[in-house]
């Protein structure tokens, strides 16, 4: 191949150049291109490829570590990313969820309303407001006095609705 540079780099070790191998295949130089050789105490790594990847090239093996792994792990974490039609539905699935969270709180404020209209909510809160009192008081007890004392204190309801005897 006539058109072809060779371009060679030193490293103290073999580890050092087995990154700048990885490095380079990584930015899509070819395994087949490179050779790494030991010389004496060092390691020699060369590189045949066409003129225009000279710089890429250098830029390659003369890189950080740090910024390599970096770019490594972005490119492993973009392969795990949730595509677009995924991300689209967990959308979807939320908005479900919301939307039948809303319906369900929503009917059960209309099964309430429908339970107990306006006159019995009123007595319903009385009631639970004189039962707070007798509490508070320490004077909550069971049995006749008691329902006798709440009914006293909403009038107009029923016995069936306190749950206490008449």
């Amino acid at each position: 191949m006539q058109d072809t540079i060779t371009i060679r780099e030193t490293f103290s070790t073999r580890d050092e150049a087995e990154d700048a191998r990885e490095r380079l295949e990584s930015a899509g130089f070819s395994r087949n291109s490179m050779n790494l050789m030991r010389s004496g105490e060092r390691f020699e790594l060369t590189l045949h490829t066409r003129p225009e990847n000279r710089q890429r090239a250098r830029d390659c093996i003369e890189a950080s570590d740090v910024m390599f792994e970096m770019r490594r792990y972005g490119r492993e974490i973009a392969d795990h990313a949730p595509s677009p039609g995924q991300s689209a539905l967990l959308v979807g699935v939320i908005a479900a969820i919301g939307a039948g969270l809303y319906y369900a709180y929503t009917r059960q404020r209309e099964i309430y309303a429908q339970t107990y209209p306006s006159r019995r909510r009123s007595a319903v809160r009385s009631l639970y407001e004189a039962h707070r009192e007798e509490h508070e008081a320490g004077r909550a007890g069971r049995g006749e006095a008691t329902g006798q004392r709440l009914a006293d204190r909403a009038p107009g309801v029923r016995s069936d609705v306190t749950g206490y005897g008449a």
